[in-house]
């Protein structure tokens, strides 16, 4: 028998849960309680264990965050075209040969800005969707 549905059945008594893990409101069993509402219920069909969530409320799904370091990376890429606003963007080549703030445009990558110099004919440029290694002065 499944008890009502306002979060004070007894403990061990059958009640109607929204299951974290079925995504499903099923019947669950009170595990436990705290100051007369429940807490914890077991949800009797895949056997999960969690907070007692009320069917009437839908489960939000989660919106997905941004890493912090992405974030930093953008505002990094950000300052680097505000300082080089004024630059003409160099068509990147294997053949072409740039230095360090040179503003390029990629035919894959779009807008970038050089960052560093690196042995062996390499650059690292700043682009919206990241850092990435070019070669260059081939």
């Amino acid at each position: 028998m499944v008890a009502e549905q306002n979060g004070t059945a007894a403990v061990m008594e059958e009640i109607v849960s929204s299951c974290t893990k079925c995504k499903q409101a099923l019947a669950h069993t009170v595990v436990s309680k705290v100051k007369q509402r429940v807490a914890k219920v077991k949800c009797n069909t895949c056997g999960t264990i969690h907070r007692y969530l009320d069917p009437a409320r839908p489960i939000k799904p989660k919106t997905p965050r941004k890493p912090a370091a992405q974030i930093a990376q953008e505002a990094t890429y950000e300052k680097l075209l505000a300082m080089t606003a004024s630059q003409k963007g160099l068509p990147y080549s294997l053949s072409g040969a740039f230095k360090e703030h040179d503003v390029i445009e990629h035919t894959t990558f779009g807008r970038g800005v050089v960052t560093h110099l690196l042995p062996g004919n390499k650059i690292h440029v700043a682009f919206a969707q990241g850092e990435k290694l070019l070669v260059c002065r081939r």
